[in-house]
């Protein structure tokens, strides 16, 4: 058994061979609480020295502006002002006033659902009418029941929604945390596609019609504003190959995971891999990791002629941005510049559409169930049918 020493630092509760945290020391000293708190903090390689960091804003500089809206988000007022969070991101997006309004009545935690109405006081049946199954909250009916869940599938957005959950949390804070893991077309996707739940939600209680889910997908088609424009996968140039990256986030294992598949010029497979580390990250790093972890394995195979894709905008536009990052962030970017000026130089990173990215995605999904990091010389079954069709 450990005591807590008041001249403990953090290195002391690290392991001394390896940067990561004695376990054991740990849950000698600390509570289950704080415990659980410490190992889901990360320890990344990329991260070498202690620095500051404004958590407020990306590149981890501090703004007046940053500083500014969290005083005003944080005061006791009634008006919208004093519900914390980026409203920003719902007003300025190119969507249609009534998914915006839905969505400020989501952020205001006054959507009339079965849950909110009983508490109210109005007497109403509490299940859900689509599933028939739980109760129905904004949570449920959004993002946890069965049907929305298949939906947001189908969008390709589940990954980032389920990362961004978290079920302590009221719907404002969910909202507003899903919001900020998106880029600006997938919140614009995210806004209609929430509306077109709580449309078919309410087609079901009031109509007693079932919408299908092709019938929800069209309905949120019908907002070009909204829809990203359907990108398929190019080949890449004669005598280059073609790495595609994505990451997937798990929290339910607490894992990011990463997959990463390789094609020659005539979109033939050549290899993939699958990763995935422990505890889950922020989307943003979690899709830098990746990223690194793609670099590095080129460099081991000696791939040198490579176009590495990922469907992460923000990512790749600060890998090539001027400005100065002292987030983990900008630590992780650091390490991937230093690899493609060096080792990589005839190789780039592009950004493409989560629609272009399909192969990738899939080994990203299959490594939460793995047990360790694997290698694909053989082309994989999860993808067989992507690869077959791209290379057409």
């Amino acid at each position: 058994m450990h005591t807590l020493d008041s001249s403990m630092k953090v290195k002391d509760v690290m392991l001394t061979s390896s940067k990561a945290w004695d376990i054991v020391k740990i849950n000698g000293i600390f509570d289950g609480s704080t415990v659980r708190h410490i190992i889901n903090t990360p320890l990344l390689a990329s991260v070498r020295n202690d620095k500051l960091v404004w958590k407020l804003e990306h590149d981890g500089n501090y703004s007046v502006r940053s500083a500014y809206k969290y005083c005003i988000n944080n005061t006791n007022s009634n008006n919208i002002s004093g519900i914390a969070g980026n409203w920003n991101l719902i007003w300025q997006a190119k969507t249609p006033p009534k998914v915006k309004n839905l969505l400020w009545r989501i952020g205001r935690n006054v959507l009339p659902t079965r849950a909110r109405l009983n508490s109210r006081g109005v007497q109403c049946p509490l299940h859900c009418d689509v599933c028939n199954d739980s109760e129905e909250n904004s949570a449920h009916v959004l993002f946890l029941c069965p049907r929305s869940i298949d939906c947001w599938q189908r969008v390709n957005l589940w990954d980032q929604i389920s990362a961004g959950l978290n079920i302590n949390n009221n719907i404002s804070d969910n909202l507003f945390s899903i919001l900020q893991r998106l880029d600006k077309e997938e919140q614009e996707l995210f806004g209609v596609m929430v509306w077109s739940i709580w449309k078919r939600r309410n087609n079901q209680v009031w109509d007693n019609i079932t919408d299908s889910n092709r019938t929800q997908l069209r309905r949120h088609v019908g907002n070009p504003q909204s829809v990203p424009q359907q990108v398929n996968w190019e080949k890449p140039s004669h005598g280059r190959y073609k790495c595609n990256i994505d990451a997937s986030f798990s929290p339910m294992s607490n894992k990011v995971c990463i997959g990463m598949c390789i094609r020659d010029t005539n979109g033939c497979f050549v290899a993939a891999r699958t990763e995935w580390m422990e505890p889950i990250l922020d989307v943003d790093i979690g899709e830098a990791m990746g990223l690194l972890r793609a670099l590095n394995w080129m460099n081991e195979i000696q791939l040198t002629n490579v176009d590495l894709e990922m469907d992460c905008k923000r990512v790749v536009d600060n890998l090539y941005s001027s400005r100065t990052y002292r987030s983990d962030l900008g630590d992780i970017l650091s390490d991937c510049r230093t690899i493609l000026t060096t080792s990589l130089v005839n190789s780039h990173v592009k950004f493409i559409r989560r629609q272009a990215n399909e192969a990738a995605h899939r080994l990203a999904r299959v490594a939460t169930s793995l047990a360790s990091f694997r290698n694909f010389i053989d082309l994989p079954t999860c993808i067989t049918d992507v690869i077959l069709n791209e290379m057409r």
